[in-house]
């Protein structure tokens, strides 16, 4: 199945928002936020756009932002999971993009496992797509270890 190049470029962007995460470094991490956050937000506007919904402003030069696809998603009574998360991954990307932030590990690790959780739900429901066939199995492997970790640290300990 081929993917729209709106997609494919979301997926390319989580693993290589990934690829940084790993290095773990300040600027890495800023560039795993970055990544990530236009990972989602590519996603995001796939989902408008497979229903039918331009996702280009009337002047036909700029596109829709993340908001805007969650409002017409939520119109289309489609819910965005993770989404309060979601969003914290956007403020600090924009923290990065504006002010020149630097994310710490931890909220790194917390802002990454949540958009990997997000991808993880939200395309086989909303797109209808089995990752494992339209992403390599290392990248899956990969997310599905982003997942188990957020799981694992949710959990209350005894």
């Amino acid at each position: 199945m081929a993917l729209s190049p709106i997609l494919k470029n979301a997926l390319e962007s989580l693993e290589h928002a990934i690829d940084h995460y790993d290095l773990n470094t300040d600027k890495d991490r800023k560039f795993a936020i970055l990544h990530a956050d236009q990972a989602i937000e590519l996603v995001l506007k796939e989902a408008v756009r497979s229903r039918g919904v331009s996702i280009f402003r009337k002047d036909k030069k700029t596109s829709i932002g993340m908001q805007e696809a969650v409002d017409i998603l939520a119109n289309k009574r489609i819910e965005v999971p993770y989404l309060a998360d979601l969003e914290m991954l956007h403020d600090e990307r924009n923290r990065i993009q504006h002010q020149n932030s630097s994310p710490d590990a931890d909220t790194t690790t917390f802002l990454i496992e949540n958009a990997v959780k997000f991808v993880l739900q939200f395309i086989p429901a909303a797109l209808g797509l089995d990752l494992r066939r339209v992403v390599s199995a290392t990248a899956y492997e990969r997310y599905e270890a982003f997942a188990e970790a957020a799981e694992e640290s949710s959990r209350p300990t005894t």
